[in-house]
């Protein structure tokens, strides 16, 4: 399977990007207060 990684830089805090051959995944993981909170998001990519 192949996968691309990516992290970019927001105004919450760094965003993990993943994109595979099922989808795109991404996560998103401010850190304030010594808090991890991190939100998941999945979606199929468009069959092209």
């Amino acid at each position: 399977m192949d996968c691309y990684l990516d992290i970019l830089d927001s105004p919450i805090g760094p965003i993990e990007l993943a994109a595979t051959d099922e989808g795109l995944v991404y996560c998103a993981s401010p850190r304030e207060k010594g808090l991890d909170m991190r939100a998941w998001l999945s979606k199929y990519l468009p069959d092209h």
